[in-house]
């Protein structure tokens, strides 16, 4: 080999050792795994939320029913206007959740760009982050619980280097750059789902007994079964419920099941978002390491995703995973 090759040889791989590979791809795998729990939390609230005036309309109907006298109920003018307020916070949390599987998206090909040094998805997958915080954010302020924000907005392209140790310099670039506008949706979404923590907390309640209510008048009116809740019940038990159940004792049993569930949602439902915020902190901690080129610590987002993990599985009544 010549002198030349050599010494080229030599500059590609001390250039190659300033980029800070390994630290890019802890931080991109653990925002990876904190925003993948995440985007399990929470989950149904929109739903729940969407439907409080559908659920209400017809537990009213059927209560007023009586033979030869069952009229549908209608949609009147108060109805109508809380439906739409429903709605728009209801949009909302899907909006919030769809920026939070986009945090992921990011997290990932982060790591990718760590671990493949692939530039044009690491870009592609921050502009859709960008599109869908933003759109979160509007919604969150047109449903009045989070005030109106600029835009946030990619100030230049993350582009590819030239051979040797261009390459690696802009791909150290790249990282950064990836880092600061990572971090910046993460803590807009933070921000978000700290606002939307407070405005669920207002109307929990209400959502709770909207559910106790049309589930206990769907049981006691004979128009729900209640075999599959008593068999996702009894599963973990290793119990399966035989196919004929004593009327009573079933209702009473679905509807004690159903009304647990509906409590424990709204009970953790402060702790889940809490858990939520503190673990998107954690990570934006460790983005700062990162751009500074300090040592990443990571013991704050590990402790904040196993909190995060915690609180997921309680509120979906299942034991949390080793």
């Amino acid at each position: 080999m010549s002198k030349a090759l050599t010494l080229a040889a030599l500059m590609l791989l001390a250039a190659c050792a300033t980029v800070p590979r390994g630290p890019a791809l802890t931080l991109g795998e653990a925002g990876a795994a904190v925003t993948s729990t995440s985007q399990a939390s929470l989950t149904g609230l929109s739903d729940d939320i969407a439907l409080i005036a559908a659920r209400q309309m017809v537990r009213t109907a059927i209560i007023k029913c009586v033979p030869g006298n069952c009229a549908p109920g209608k949609v009147t003018a108060q109805v109508e206007a809380g439906a739409l307020d429903a709605q728009k916070l209801s949009d909302a949390l899907l909006l919030r959740a769809r920026a939070l599987g986009k945090l992921h998206d990011a997290y990932a090909a982060f790591a990718d760009e760590a671990r493949y040094d692939a530039p044009g998805e690491l870009q592609g997958a921050v502009q859709r982050l960008f599109t869908a915080t933003n759109a979160a954010a509007a919604a969150a302020t047109a449903a009045g619980f989070f005030p109106a924000v600029p835009a946030l907005a990619v100030a230049g392209p993350i582009a590819s280097g030239l051979a040797g140790q261009a390459a690696a310099k802009a791909q150290a670039r790249r990282l950064k750059a990836g880092s600061v506008a990572i971090k910046a949706a993460n803590a807009r979404i933070a921000d978000i789902m700290a606002a939307e923590q407070g405005r669920y907390a207002e109307i929990a309640e209400d959502v709770n007994n909207n559910l106790d209510n049309i589930v206990a008048t769907l049981f006691e009116n004979d128009m729900a079964d209640p075999l599959p809740s008593i068999a996702a019940f009894e599963a973990p038990l290793g119990l399966k419920p035989p196919a004929k159940l004593p009327p009573d004792k079933a209702r009473a049993a679905a509807m004690t099941i159903a009304n647990y569930q509906n409590w424990m949602t709204q009970k953790t439902a402060g702790d889940v978002y809490a858990a939520n915020v503190a673990a998107l902190a954690a990570l934006r901690d460790e983005h700062d390491n990162f751009e500074a080129g300090a040592p990443l610590q990571m013991s704050d987002v590990e402790h904040s995703l196993t909190v995060l993990a915690g609180w997921v599985s309680i509120a979906r009544g299942v034991a949390p995973a080793d």
